[in-house]
C-alpha cells in the first residue's frame, strides 16, 4: 500500500470556473451565426461593409468562433484554456480603457454618402466601456488566483495530443498479482 504522502493531491474543479467556461462557450455559440452572416456580407461586398475596421472585424467575425474553442478549453481545463481566456480578458480590458479615455474631436464630422445623403456624426464616449473594463478586471483577478491556475496546470491530455506528439498509444495493463500469465 503506498504511503499517503506519495499519492498526489486531487485538484478540485471550481464550479464557478466551469460555469464561466460554459457561459463563454454559449456566448460564442449564440454569436457565431451572426459572425458567419457578417463574413458572407464582407465576401459579397454588401453596401454595409464598405469600410474596413480591423477591430470590428475581429470582434464580429473572429471572436465568436474563438469563444467557442476557449470556452470548451476552460470547461475541460486544458492547459491552453487559461492563457486563452486571460489573453482575451487583457485585450478586452485594454480596448475598453482606450474607448473610455480616447480623445474626441471637438466638432461633429459631416460626410456625404455615395448616394448623396449628408451624414453628421456626433462623437461621444462609450457608455459601456468602463463597466466592461471593470468586469474584465474582476475576471482577471479570479483567473489569477493560484487555485484557478492549478486547475489548468494539472496533467490532462488534450484530444489533439496524438496529432501534436506525446501520445504513444494505449498502454498495456500491468498483470495483477496472482493472475495466470
Amino acid at each position: 500500500m503506498p504511503s499517503p504522502t506519495s499519492i498526489p493531491p486531487t485538484i478540485r474543479r471550481s464550479l464557478a470556473i466551469t460555469a464561466l467556461g460554459w457561459l463563454i462557450f454559449a456566448g460564442g455559440l449564440a454569436l457565431t451565426p451572426i459572425s458567419f452572416i457578417s463574413l458572407l456580407m464582407i465576401v459579397a461586398g454588401s453596401p454595409g461593409t464598405q469600410t474596413f475596421d480591423p477591430v470590428g472585424f475581429f470582434l464580429v467575425v473572429i471572436a465568436p468562433p474563438l469563444a467557442i474553442v476557449a470556452g470548451f478549453g476552460v470547461v475541460r481545463r486544458w492547459t491552453w484554456g487559461w492563457p486563452a481566456v486571460v489573453a482575451s480578458l487583457l485585450v478586452a480590458l485594454a480596448w475598453n480603457l482606450y474607448q473610455a479615455f480616447k480623445p474626441l474631436p471637438e466638432s461633429p464630422t459631416v460626410t456625404i454618402s455615395p448616394g448623396g445623403t449628408k451624414m453628421t456624426t456626433y462623437h461621444s464616449r462609450s457608455a459601456t466601456a468602463l463597466p466592461t473594463a471593470a468586469v474584465a478586471t474582476a475576471l482577471l483577478l479570479v483567473f489569477s488566483r493560484g487555485t484557478v491556475r492549478r486547475e489548468f496546470l494539472a496533467k490532462r491530455r488534450s484530444p489533439f495530443s496524438r496529432f501534436l506528439g506525446g501520445h504513444e498509444g494505449p498502454q498495456p495493463r500491468p498483470p495483477r498479482e496472482g493472475a495466470p500469465r
